[in-house]
């Protein structure tokens, strides 16, 4: 299963890569001035901490910047922005679970990692990690998301 979840993983970099935005290309906003964000060079691990509650995203976004880190020295590799769905996207991290069930599999060997950059016409950026199992921003976490359905904001899409 490790192996199968590694090629998946792999498979989504290969098809945003394939999309041809190049990193850090900005789409237009849907409407006023966007506080532009950028993607961290280096994705930084996978270490959570839930430290408050609340939600995981902040309303409000105009525009979501998705980037890819891949093994093994987990640079950035891809960015691609969107301003589609970013409501709907951000009512579903919000919506995801705050711990993980115990009965939940996890794969610790994900060769691709993910960030999402959601950007603002009036606030700072919002900075939403994928740290394996689950996604935090400073220290509000949520669990159990499928990668495929956040990933298709975007348009990618994973080989079957």
């Amino acid at each position: 299963m490790r192996g199968v979840a590694v090629l998946v993983a792999g498979g989504a970099l290969a098809a945003l890569a394939a999309c041809g935005n190049p990193a850090g290309e900005a789409a237009p906003a849907a409407s006023g001035p966007v506080v532009a964000g950028e993607c961290p060079a280096v994705w930084d691990g996978t270490a959570v901490s839930a430290t408050r509650t609340g939600d995981l995203v902040p309303a409000g976004a105009r525009s979501a910047l998705l980037c890819s880190y891949a093994d093994p020295d987990y640079r950035l590799r891809a960015s691609r922005s969107t301003a589609g769905g970013v409501a709907e996207l951000t009512g579903y991290l919000n919506g995801l679970p705050t711990s993980r069930r115990a009965d939940s599999l996890c794969d610790l060997g994900a060769g691709t990692e993910h960030v999402i950059v959601f950007e603002y016409a009036v606030r700072a950026p919002a900075v939403v990690a994928g740290r394996n199992c689950a996604w935090d921003q400073e220290g509000a976490v949520r669990y159990q998301a499928d990668i495929r359905r956040i990933t298709a904001y975007w348009s990618v899409t994973f080989p079957d």
